[in-house]
């Protein structure tokens, strides 16, 4: 397959934004610019010839392929169908699944922004070949190199960074760029690399606020009801989330679930436009949630509003813990012994926890009580324990309606409702990332994720915390990834084979939010820690990272950094070199996205445009080069082959799921719309849903003391509470900087993913800031006047534009835009580092701030 040659003239980005974004790439041939660097003297980087085109469908000429979308919207996966006519892209359009059900409609649920895709395709900053740098960081002053020499310096710095200070000296560091099998974020391309090198990990903390601590009270991967199920929902409580802008492929489904009856209510500060379309809109205080949720949970508990029959069999509520030790009671530590299979071989999670069987007013193991007690203490073979649903009650117990109400704004008639309606059976809470984005807001979500337990709202069709559906119906073989599972081991010379017993050879992972101080002060926990070098792949972290210009800093400490992306992102223009990877439609790969039930595949349906090449390869480039080449010894295809046919799965009805048969079809049906029953794959430490969680491992340990963090908690995040109440007064900051600075996201963009987008760019050209009108009128700022907003770690200057649907007290600047975009600053100079040690999430609205009117402008 060759890539078509079209004839070259010279295109500035300015020059193409100043046409019809919507002529320039009707046809998918959107001017392939080399890189942002200006390369006007260089005839053979010169840009492709704008193409031509209509709005219309697709002509009949060209070849038509499956494909998906890999971005990291939440909602990744959409199936699309692609057209190439004489190598190139030219058509996206949603591919209608054909053996859709009664629920899907035939729908693909991809969204408007992954139509566009075919614009990334052809971005007027695509970078065609590998380029080193030859001016200060930042400068945007480059050379063009050949892949030889890239590979060749990268291998000789990452090596000689090896030598001097060992493994850990070198630094992998990604995001959520993009998802696939092999390739993206979570790639095993990437991972085998980072096992044989042994390199560090710098770990971001993007949404894991809600993702790690989740898994301790709920499951880890699998929270509720599939997105094509939701008509069965009689309540959908939409906590913190701007559904029908930040995932339009999933409101359509709300959309189903309300024509069908549900009750559809937005608890969020913000009037949003899911909140107009809501039944019920309740507005609390900002960072209240935990408050509000521990309130809920003790006006139920009072009211007797919970399931017990549920919370006996599904929960830990009656297992016992141990006064002395904070540990559930085990049936060792009593000599009691029961049987830990189920009558037809299968394993029990729960045989060994000790519970009081009410019928035998006497201790027993979980899995042979036939009643056992949920509330009291009890002391057995002298050792006092209590319950664990006592104990929660007991914290619950901490938020009576006037606590509750003062701090979180609502009134008691308003908690009382919305208690009321959680209660009802089936309920399903769909709680937004956002809420994962303050200091202490694991505590908030494990506080909601107790709800849906308490009420009996999870593990049934219909109810849950948020959507995803379960990803054990097809899971590859990862034997690329996690080559360690495979026998590799290194003997006492350093050679590595792949016989024998296993070792782990990966370096250590450092919460990203550490690096400044790793780079200031050599330490992280504590421990001596040295990152000299650093490679990014699948992410564009300067352009979102909190505190950007402590992470800036510390960028600008590293010996060599290394960026592999497609286009010229932020980050990549202080890189040292940069490696240009192939985009999506370029490349094979696999992929079982969380909120559907299909696996996908798509092909390489179009040549690398310039000398671009894959993660996978790029990866295989590296790891030769520095010694390890017999284990790079198999294409992306042999590989991905490999993971898939080694998976024995089965799809919905029981057939065979093979590499051949996926790339034939595409995309494979692995379950039915309404085919669930969460309560058989709960992936706690208990096997149940727990209000008590036993060990709260940090996800990331830098040696900090951890407070109690067995039951859910209340506490005002480090700078974003500048409304205060009795008990927790607004925060001191708030007198200098009185205003809560937000970055939602917005329709338009994915991170920073379609951030230079043509289309997308028309609709929406700048950033701008949302203000209140009320606090807008306290400073004088009139709509469309130019602003700036600053604290003490930064400033962003940029139009100001009024928003009566935001809570006063609260600015916004919508997500997704990147150095250069704003008349000076930027938005993530403002956001604050802090953190909590049990789930280290980049807490991007923790962050108070002041705006004013801008002087020079």
């Amino acid at each position: 397959m060759t890539h078509t040659a079209i004839p070259q003239r010279a295109v500035s980005r300015r020059s193409f934004m100043k046409g019809s974004a919507a002529t320039v790439a009707l046809a998918g041939l959107a001017s392939v610019a080399a890189c942002a660097p200006d390369q006007a003297d260089d005839e053979s980087v010169n840009a492709e010839e704008p193409g031509t085109g209509t709005a219309a469908a697709p002509v009949d000429e060209g070849e038509t392929y499956d494909s998906f979308c890999r971005c990291n919207c939440g909602d990744s996966g959409c199936a699309y169908k692609l057209t190439v006519r004489e190598g190139n892209v030219t058509f996206v359009e949603p591919k209608i699944y054909a053996d859709a059900d009664a629920e899907t409609k035939g729908r693909s649920r991809i969204c408007l922004r992954g139509l566009s895709n075919v614009q990334r395709e052809y971005d007027p900053e695509r970078i065609l070949y590998p380029m080193r740098r030859t001016g200060e960081r930042g400068a945007g002053e480059w050379e063009r190199v050949s892949w030889d020499e890239a590979i060749a310096e990268v291998v000789e710095k990452w090596q000689q960074i090896i030598d001097e200070d060992g493994p850990a000296a070198f630094a992998k560091w990604t995001n959520f760029g993009q998802f696939g099998q092999l390739n993206g974020a979570f790639g095993s391309c990437w991972s085998r690399l980072a096992f044989f090198t042994g390199c560090s990990q710098l770990t971001t903390g993007a949404d894991w606020g809600f993702m790690y601590p989740v898994g301790f009270n709920v499951s880890k991967w699998h929270y509720g009801d599939s997105t094509s199920a939701l008509h069965r929902c009689k309540n959908i409580v939409i906590w913190g989330e701007d559904t029908s802008v930040c995932y339009q492929h999933t409101w359509r489904y709300i959309c189903d679930a309300k024509e069908a009856g549900a009750r559809i209510v937005v608890v969020d500060p913000r009037f949003t436009r899911t909140a107009a379309q809501g039944d019920i809109h309740l507005r609390p205080h900002y960072n209240s949630d935990s408050a509000l949720c521990l309130g809920i949970a003790n006006y139920l508990i009072e009211n007797e509003k919970y399931d017990a029959e549920f919370m006996k069999s599904y929960s830990d509520g009656a297992f016992l813990v141990r006064s002395d030790t904070g540990a559930y009671l085990r049936a060792a530590d009593v000599n009691l012994t029961a049987a830990n299979t189920e009558p037809d071989g299968s394993p029990r999670h729960d045989w060994d926890y000790v519970v009081w069987d009410a019928a035998a007013d006497a201790a027993a193991p979980a899995s042979d009580a036939s009643d056992p007690a949920l509330t009291g203490t009890y002391t057995v073979e002298g050792i006092e324990c209590t319950t664990a649903f006592s104990l929660y009650s007991a914290r619950a117990a901490e938020w009576p309606l006037d606590r509750t109400s003062d701090v979180c704004g609502l009134t008691e008639d308003e908690i009382k409702q919305l208690a009321d309606i959680i209660a009802e059976q089936p309920t399903l809470i769909k709680p937004g990332l956002g809420m994962s984005h303050s200091l202490n807001c694991h505590t908030a979500i494990q506080a909601m994720a107790t709800l849906v337990t308490l009420t009996g709202n999870i593990g049934k069709p219909g109810t849950g915390l948020s959507f995803y559906s379960s990803d054990e119906r097809f899971m590859a073989k990862d034997y690329y990834g996690y080559p360690e599972a495979s026998n590799v081991v290194t003997d006492e010379t350093g050679a590595v084979t792949i016989e024998g017993a296993t070792e782990n050879r990966r370096g250590p992972a450092y919460s990203v939010l550490k690096f400044p101080e790793i780079m200031s002060e050599g330490t992280y926990g504590g421990q001596p820690a040295t990152i000299r070098g650093a490679i990014v792949h699948s992410a564009n972290p300067l352009a979102n990272i909190p505190d950007r210009q402590a992470i800036l800093g510390a960028v600008q400490k590293l010996d060599y950094l290394v960026v592999v992306d497609f286009v010229m992102s932020e980050t990549a223009r202080y890189a040292d070199i940069v490696l240009p990877c192939s985009f999506w439609f370029e490349q094979p790969e696999e992929f079982k996205p969380n909120r559907q039930h299909y696996v996908h595949y798509g092909p390489a349906a179009i040549d690398p445009i310039g000398e671009s090449l894959s993660d996978f390869d790029i990866c295989k480039l590296i790891g030769t080069q520095m010694g390890f080449g017999e284990f790079y010894d198999e294409t992306q295809e042999e590989v991905l082959k490999n993971m898939i046919d080694g998976a024995e799965a089965v799809d919905v009805n029981g057939e065979a799921i093979t590499f051949d048969r996926l790339a034939a079809e595409g995309q494979i049906r692995l379950a039915k719309d309404d085919d669930y029953d969460g309560t058989d794959v709960c992936a706690t430490d208990t096997g149940r849903f727990n209000f008590y969680v036993e060990n709260p491992a940090p996800r990331l340990d830098w040696g900090e003391e951890m407070p109690d963090e067995h039951l859910p908690y209340f506490a005002p995040p480090a700078e974003a509470w500048n409304v205060g109440s009795a008990d927790f007064p607004a925060n001191e900051l708030a007198e200098r900087y009185p205003l809560i600075f937000l970055s939602c996201h917005s329709r338009w963009r994915i991170h920073t993913t379609y951030s230079n987008s043509p289309w997308l760019k028309e609709l929406y050209p700048e950033p701008v800031i949302y203000v209140n009108p009320d606090d807008a009128e306290a400073r004088g700022i009139a709509d469309g006047d130019v602003v700036r907003a600053f604290n003490d770690r930064g400033e962003v200057v940029l139009t100001a534009h009024f928003d009566a649907g935001l809570f006063p007290g609260t600015v916004n600047v919508p997500h997704g835009w990147q150095e250069g975009d704003f008349i000076k600053g930027h938005y993530s100079n403002l956001s604050s580092r802090a953190t909590h040690q049990l789930d280290a999430s980049e807490n991007y609205y923790d962050c108070l701030c002041q705006i004013e009117k801008y002087q020079e402008a």
